[in-house]
This record gives C-alpha cells, structure tokens and sequence, in this order.
C-alpha cells in the first residue's frame, strides 16, 4: 500500500505542475491586459487563473483591484453615454458589470459595487426600454416595419422592462406586424403576408381588433392562394419486385399518409384520398410508370391545381464498422467449438423519382429524392448446425430469426420514415414556390 501511495504522489505531480503553470499563464496574460487598460479581459484572465488554482492569493487579490477598476469604468461610460443621448448604450454597460461580477462569483470573489449600483441600474434599464419603445413608435409612424418590430423586440427582452413596458412593446409589435401583413396582402405577397399576420395570433398579445383583422388578412391570403394537390401513392420501379421494396412501398405510403398528406402546409389542400383511390382505380395506369401527360390526365379527373408521384427506384444496404469477435461455446453433447458475433452498423439507402405537374400537364419538378436509414445490428455466425450450441439466453438471441428481423425491421422502419419526410418537402417545396 505504501508503494502504491508513492507512486500515485509521483503519477500525480507532472499534473499538478502542468495545472499551475497554466494558472500562472493566466495570471501573467492578466497583468499584461491589466497594464494595457484592458479590464474586462484582465478580470476573465485573473478568474481562469482562479479556477485552475483556488489558492493562487495574487490572482484574487489583482481580480479584486482589477475588477473594482472594471466596474468604476463602465459606470462612468454608462453615465456619459446616457449625457449624450445613448440610454441603450448606457444599460449595456450595466450589463458588462452583471457580467463582471457573475465571473468573480464563479471563483468565490464578490467584486466591489457602489451602495446605489441596483438603483443606477434600474434607472438605466428603465431610461433605456423607453427609448426603444420611442424608436418602435417612431418607425412604424414611418412606416418600417422591420425596425419596428426590432425594437420593440428588444425593448420586452433586452433590460428587464416592467409588466406596462413589456404590454405597450408587445401591443407595438402585434400591429406593426399587423400592419406590415397588410401592405404585403395589397402587394399579392400572400405567402408572406400570410405568416406575419400568423404571427400576431402566435405572440398570444393583441388587441381583439388587431387580432380579428390578422385573422382577415389570413383567410384572404389563403382564398387568393390556395391550391389542391393530388399525391398519387409512391409505388416500385415496375421491374423491381422485390419483398423488401414492396415492403417499403407500403411503409412509405402509409407515412406519407399519417404525416405529409395528413398536415399539409397553408395554401395547398390536398386531393381527397378516397377520390385518389377512385381514379387511380379506373385509369389502371399506376406501376406502369407515369408520365406528366399522364398525371395531368388523373388530375382533371379531380379538378387539382398540381399533381404529384413518386417512384421507388432502389434500395441499397451497406454495413460498416463491423467488429468481429471469436465466441467459445459448447456443444449439446459436450464438444468445445466456436462462433463468430459481428456486431456493427447497417446503412439502407434508397432512391424516389418526384415528378409534379401542373394542371396543363407541364413538368414543375422532376427529381431524385434520397432517403436513408441506419440502426446498430448483432448477430451471430456459426456453419454447422446452430441447434446443436449449448447457448445461454443472451447468446440465443444472436441466431434467432426473430431477433434478426426486428433489428432489420427497425432500420427499414427509419428509412422509410425519412424517405417519407424528404417526400413530402420535395412535394410541397416547389408548389409553395409558385404561391406568390
């Protein structure tokens, strides 16, 4: 024991020597911004010193005269910025000091504060909400909507304002957001005028008549806006009639079901599925690979604006990562034999033709949509009869069919997922893109 403990105290001092070296390095950089009038950085140099080396008693005493010099600094920058004109600037040096002090904090050292330094830091922040609240007013009597909405932004946010502060910052944002949906909805900017004046229910702040009149401007953008599209369920290759790509067939077009076609985005409303169903049924021509003249036939079948299909063009599996390891085991009647267990990752990448088309029959995207799926998978490899193995019941699952299918079953679960989420944007990004 005594030998351990002597070379443990040997083990440990290159690290002791290495952390208070590097406390002494913060120490020096400190005195050098110290010497250069860089307080701030000096205090921050001074507190990593501190917390490499709790004991270092010089960087404790320099934080202290270095931060008291900090702090004296900013609150005389905050006074003269407030004397010219700049209550923002003033409170930002406040929240230098806050900042300066939550360090020294960190490293048990309560730099030194004037007796009225919380009634001085009120002041300012209340100096400087007010300020903002006049910059939002005065921009949106200009008609800047953006900077209105800055301002008043940060006039709830940046210093701490009071409960009528915070109301009058929000009311000013929820009508200039107002006002700003309605100057886009005049300009045929639907899609935009459209979120903003979401925003305005989103902020949870308006006035009944604000937030009536967004609900206005959103049921006009979306009567002048709004599409119907026909999704045609995603189908394989014709050639391909693999287990495996039906299988994802089904796995992708009940997703799209549950999600994409589910919750489309505003302005695009989809194509009953029922009435899908019928058509695609009487037109006989799903899997025998679509075209646009095609699509625009079923489409007129249904009245849609765009139409859209997916093809299911391959599937590809990689494993990588893969660790091989030897198991001894026993056999049944008593042999000792050996099993490989490979343990490692499975890749299932698959690709999907995208087309859409317009109600004339023209291609609006024609495109190749990638899709992957990835899951851990352990199993185990042996050439002779597996049911001859004296195998306890961790190893048993190495071999069981079971098992092994639900691990390929998870990563086809998750390729399908993606492959279905990467469908719907590349279905819905570009008929968006053609909603002014």
């Amino acid at each position: 024991m005594r030998v351990f403990s002597l070379v443990s105290s040997f083990c440990l001092l290159p690290l002791l020597v290495v952390a208070c070296t590097s406390a002494g390095d913060r120490l020096e950089q400190g005195m050098e911004l110290e010497m250069q009038g860089r307080f701030d950085e000096a205090v921050m140099r001074y507190v990593d010193a501190l917390d490499k080396d709790p004991s270092m008693s010089e960087a404790r005493d320099r934080l202290m005269e270095v931060g008291d010099s900090a702090v004296s600094g900013h609150l005389a920058a905050a006074d003269e910025a407030a004397a010219l004109g700049d209550p923002v600037g003033g409170a930002n040096h406040f929240h230098r000091i806050d900042n300066l002090l939550a360090s020294a904090r960190t490293v048990g050292v309560r730099l030194p504060v004037p007796g009225d330094y919380a009634a001085r830091r009120n002041v300012a922040f209340d100096l400087a909400t007010e300020s903002l609240l006049g910059e939002g007013v005065d921009a949106q009597e200009r008609g800047q909507w953006g900077p209105a909405i800055g301002a008043f932004q940060r006039a709830r946010s940046d210093f701490e304002p009071r409960t009528d502060q915070r109301d009058r910052a929000l009311t000013g944002e929820s009508e200039s957001l107002l006002f700003w949906s309605q100057d886009e909805l005049e300009a045929g900017l639907l899609r935009s005028a459209y979120d903003r004046a979401a925003r305005v229910h989103a902020l949870g702040w308006a006035s009944q008549e604000v937030s009536f009149e967004a609900g206005r401007v959103m049921d006009e953008a979306l009567a002048r806006g709004q599409v119907e599209l026909m999704a045609l369920p995603a189908v394989v290759a014709g050639r391909i009639r693999e287990p495996s790509m039906l299988d994802l067939e089904v796995r992708v077009n009940d997703l799209l079901v549950q999600g994409p076609w589910r919750s489309p985005p505003p302005f695009i409303v989809m194509t009953d599925d029922y009435a899908v169903r019928d058509v695609v049924r009487e037109a006989t021509l799903l899997g025998t690979g679509l075209g646009p003249a095609a699509i625009g036939l079923l489409m007129r079948l249904v009245e849609a604006d765009y139409g859209a299909w997916a093809e299911l063009v391959r599937v590809e599996a990689t494993e990588y990562d893969v660790d091989q390891s030897t198991r001894t085991v026993r056999t049944r009647d008593g042999r000792t034999t050996t099993y490989i267990l490979e343990d490692g990752e499975r890749r299932l990448r698959a690709e999907a033709r995208v087309i859409i088309v317009d109600r004339q029959g023209n291609t609006i995207t024609d495109a190749m949509v990638v899709g992957t799926g990835v899951g851990r998978f352990r199993r185990g490899v042996y050439d002779g009869d597996v049911r001859q193995l004296n195998l306890d019941r961790r190893e048993v699952d190495y071999f069981d069919r079971l098992v092994l299918e639900a691990q390929e079953v998870a990563i086809r679960q998750a390729l399908a997922q993606d492959l279905a989420t990467r469908l719907g944007a590349a279905v819905f990004d570009p008929v968006m893109a053609r909603i002014p």
